[in-house]
């Protein structure tokens, strides 16, 4: 076989390889990559819509705002002051001191009612290592309760 009709041959065979390779690898991956992008292109195209109506609703409600703010400007009156009750003499109970009326006093407790509505646990909260020195927190409440419904009594 001369060498001008090898290489020819050899041309034509590697020319066949290539086309099949191209028909069985590449032509399919540019198929499958074509479906991908005519995936995304329809996705885009969803999200452009979905953009177009969002914006067109943010504009509406920007006019809704515009046209509620003048009925918002009603003037805005005061609020009264919160004034504290009348504080009662909380040391008439049994085992309360200063100490303790003052801590009391500082966690907004100024009334006999204020302090039998409370519970121990409130208590041990709110006076901490104090607590210790009391007797009964138990009775405490319970004497705040009777010096409650005593001012009650004489006020009614």
């Amino acid at each position: 076989m001369s060498p001008i009709v090898a290489f020819i041959l050899g041309l034509l065979v590697g020319w066949l390889v290539e086309w099949v390779i191209d028909w069985l690898y590449w032509r399919k991956r540019l198929q499958q990559n074509q479906a991908a992008l005519q995936t995304c292109q329809d996705k885009q195209k969803d999200w452009d819509s979905q953009i177009k109506a969002l914006i067109t609703e943010n504009e509406e409600l920007k006019k809704q705002l515009k046209q509620t703010k003048p009925q918002v400007t009603a003037p805005v009156q005061a609020a009264e002051p919160i004034v504290p009750p009348t504080p009662d003499k909380l040391q008439k109970i049994k085992g309360i001191g200063p100490v303790i009326e003052k801590k009391l006093n500082e966690a907004g407790v100024y009334t006999f009612e204020q302090l039998a509505s409370k519970n121990t646990e409130y208590l041990r909260e709110v006076l901490g290592a104090v607590i210790e020195r009391l007797a009964d927190e138990d009775a405490i409440i319970q004497q705040a309760q009777l010096f409650a419904d005593q001012k009650q009594s004489k006020a009614g």
